[in-house]
């Protein structure tokens, strides 16, 4: 677990589509996201530093019935792959998602 003094969040919503989408620049100072998908969503997958592709990556699958909980993806989980450009596709079109972006001071 990585100790900052000071962080902040920056809030970012987004409409996920069927090709890859660039949601996020590099940033340095990034140490964590918070990702959040709508009730309606089937599956969203992230990668860091390229284009994402369908299910094959960083998938979130949130089964039909459950309410949408939030996802913490930080240095523990990805590494130094944190601080590269952020790309989403939904497995379906139009998945509205939140995401917050935590940088340190």
């Amino acid at each position: 677990m990585y100790h900052y003094k000071r962080l902040f969040g920056r809030s970012i919503s987004f409409t996920t589509s069927l090709t890859s989408t660039q949601i996020l620049g590099p940033n340095e100072k990034r140490v964590a996201l918070v990702f959040c998908a709508t009730a309606t969503a089937e599956s969203v997958t992230f990668e860091f530093g390229g284009p994402a592709v369908v299910n094959t990556g960083l998938t979130f699958v949130r089964p039909a019935a459950s309410a949408s909980i939030p996802i913490r993806i930080d240095r523990d989980w990805v590494g130094d792959n944190i601080v590269n450009a952020v790309f989403a596709v939904g497995g379906t079109g139009g998945i509205a998602c939140s995401m917050v972006e935590v940088i340190r001071d």
